[in-house]
């Protein structure tokens, strides 16, 4: 293999490669665009070899190694034939830099506050090693099994979740673990995505509000409660909102731009739910609302053209592992492990919807009177078909709302709802 303290930086100079491709693809114009398309292209890139090693049985860490070897000296030649010649995008990229430096000037408070918040949770990151209960559980237990059978394949456990649920966010584990020789980089992950998270609401809500603000819009986006547990956590909620903000930024571009643009948009919305099905849930309404957009600004025929490359491209990401599910359990989402609703009567999805956003509401007051209100229209919000078995709403026990006042990321606000109810805010 090569020397250690080389190869992991491979995936850097494999986006700088990617990133250089799409500045000069775009006239060294929209470098954030450019970025997040780069992030999609380098996120369905690991997908797609993972998948190709997975089916020759060589998902190991030599292979892995090689694949990374390859590609970073590829993107040494790609950097070059970007820069190395006179070029407009060089001559752009070259102005705008002779630009900052001659009106250089500080930061903005927010955007400063932007910056502390990035190196804090970065530092924690890098030095923390992941310790949570799903990380212990199911996701480093299948990137070990898979290095070890060297594929994909599902394999006899007694914790389905390792085999059924989402992806995305694991193959980057596996990959990181190989280069790095262990977990040393497994949370970097969620915390690149805050970044990408912040650069994609820094793209289409400029749109949005005054330019000054836009600082502060990113600010709050990056300190919701649950984004600052996981920017150092080896989870995989942050990064289905990165990609869902990321999708939506792309889609969201003005009409002259949209034709290259959707194609990565469909990668990053793939990209989300094959990290958790659940992104579908805040997905869609997203994407309708940016249908519905672009409907408006050109036609239903362009908004449909949108839809389907963004919804064909979004399967293609995720039909190996949904192949999977479906080939083990008969079902494309894999074993519900209690996650998936039983019955689905109006009633029951009154119960439902109420229970889950009052679970981000620390009061036993508010969950019995809740209960008591939903019993008077026949719904149960304890019943076991629609939640965890022996996971009582109401009455609860004081030790879950005492949870609720602690940095928990499983009871801390949820991420990607949070986001959806911030985009629906600031555009209506």
């Amino acid at each position: 293999r090569p020397p250690a303290m080389i190869l992991p930086l491979a995936p850097a100079l494999v986006f700088a490669a990617v990133l250089s491709w799409r500045l000069r693809a775009n006239g060294g114009r929209r470098w954030r665009e450019s970025m997040l398309e780069a992030a999609a292209a380098l996120g369905a890139g690991v997908i797609a070899t993972s998948e190709l090693l997975s089916l020759g049985n060589a998902l190991k860490p030599g292979w892995i190694s090689l694949i990374w070897t390859t590609a970073a000296a590829a993107s040494m030649v790609v950097i070059w034939r970007c820069w190395g010649r006179e070029n407009i995008a060089r001559a752009r990229i070259r102005r705008k830099v002779d630009i900052l430096r001659t009106h250089s000037h500080r930061p903005s408070l927010e955007w400063g506050a932007i910056y502390l918040v990035l190196f804090a949770t970065g530092a924690v990151a890098w030095m923390s090693p992941p310790t949570n209960f799903d990380s212990m559980t199911y996701q480093f237990p299948r990137v070990m099994h898979w290095l070890q059978q060297g594929s994909t394949d599902h394999y006899p456990t007694s914790n389905v979740r390792q085999l059924s649920y989402g992806l995305g966010a694991v193959y980057w584990q596996l990959h990181l673990w190989s280069l790095w020789d262990g977990d040393r980089a497994a949370s970097l992950v969620q915390w690149f995505a805050s970044l990408g998270a912040g650069l994609a609401l820094s793209v289409w809500i400029r749109r949005l509000i005054p330019r000054g603000t836009m600082g502060l819009a990113v600010l709050v986006g990056l300190t919701l409660p649950m984004g600052i547990l996981q920017a150092s956590s080896s989870q995989t909620d942050l990064q289905v909102a990165a990609w869902l903000l990321i999708a939506v930024a792309l889609m969201s571009r003005s009409t002259s731009d949209q034709t290259h643009s959707l194609g990565f948009a469909g990668l990053a919305f793939g990209l989300a739910v094959l990290t958790k099905p659940v992104a579908v849930l805040v997905g869609v309404p997203l994407a309708l609302l940016v249908l519905w957009k672009i409907s408006r600004q050109s036609s239903w025929a362009a908004a449909a053209r949108a839809g389907l490359i963004t919804v064909a491209l979004g399967i293609l990401i995720c039909a190996p592992h949904f192949g999977r599910n479906q080939s083990t359990f008969g079902d494309p989402l894999g074993s519900s492990a209690g996650t998936l609703l039983e019955e689905r009567s109006a009633a029951d999805l009154v119960a439902n919807a109420t229970r889950w956003a009052l679970l981000n509401v620390p009061s036993m007051t508010a969950w019995e009177t809740a209960a008591d209100v939903l019993e008077g229209i026949g719904a149960d919000v304890n019943n076991p078909a629609t939640t965890y078995h022996g996971l009582h709403f109401s009455p609860a026990h004081s030790e879950i709302v005492h949870r609720l006042l602690l940095p928990d990321e499983d009871f801390a606000a949820y991420t990607p709802t949070l986001v959806l109810i911030a985009v629906l805010t600031v555009i209506f």
